[in-house]
């Protein structure tokens, strides 16, 4: 009879033991995805609102401020950033600008056609006014 109660107490402590360890790795798993969903959304968003702001350098300014924040991890996204950041006014900064959005919308999931140079380089501007 001690062995059989011995064996049942083995194998609770066993059960919980394999128990809790597997409500530990799932739980990690669960925030590991919740992080990356997060994350793809925040790029996501991000994306979206330099496509909206590209031709209006005043708005422009949040949305490149956050750049290194959510894309730090995305060593050509910080290089192209940088480039918009301490390049030269003029063409060169808007070309460097556009290849920045590109990028950055092809990271955060949009399609090609949506990133495509002449999109990004050129914008809707209602007749009569210019962009800022």
């Amino acid at each position: 009879m001690t062995d059989a109660l011995w064996s049942g107490v083995l194998g609770v402590i066993v059960g919980a033991v394999i128990t809790v360890a597997a409500s530990y790795f799932q739980q990690r798993w669960l925030n590991r995805q919740r992080d990356k969903e997060r994350r793809e959304q925040l790029r996501y968003e991000l994306a979206r609102d330099l496509m909206r702001c590209r031709l209006e350098w005043e708005k422009l300014l949040a949305p490149l401020n956050e750049i290194p924040l959510v894309f730090g991890d995305d060593s050509e996204a910080l290089r192209l950033y940088r480039a918009v950041l301490h390049g030269q006014v003029g063409d060169q900064k808007n070309n460097d600008l556009a290849d920045l959005i590109q990028h950055i919308g092809r990271s955060a999931g949009l399609s090609a056609s949506v990133t495509s140079s002449s999109d990004v380089r050129v914008g809707f501007v209602p007749r009569g006014e210019s962009p800022s």
